[in-house]
């Protein structure tokens, strides 16, 4: 249910800010195959793709994170024009800067 996706995230941000990557992956994962399976559609499943790949470039795993940005980009670029999109498409494009230095 939505509230269950709503604790997960919060309890990604924690294990983010700890930091606390190895976790805050597993938990980010776990985050985007239950938002898949309850709202396939919905923009934020990339924006979530977009936080993961952060979490890889944290890691030092930047050649892991590009093609999740990558992928990420180009379909908050097909999607209607709102919070999500707004928020996490920029977001994404400098993450992808980043991942590429």
């Amino acid at each position: 249910p939505a509230s269950g996706e709503n604790l997960l995230r919060n309890h990604i941000d924690v294990l983010r800010k700890l930091p606390d990557y190895t976790r805050a992956e597993a938990a980010t994962r776990e985050l985007i195959a239950v938002a898949n399976s309850i709202r396939p559609d919905d923009p934020q499943r990339w924006g979530d793709q977009s936080n993961l790949a952060d979490i890889l470039i944290q890691q030092g795993r930047k050649a892991n994170a590009i093609p999740l940005l990558e992928e990420a980009i180009a379909h908050l670029e097909k999607a209607a024009e709102g919070k999500v999109r707004d928020r996490h498409l920029p977001l994404a494009k400098k993450r992808l800067a980043a991942a590429k230095s």
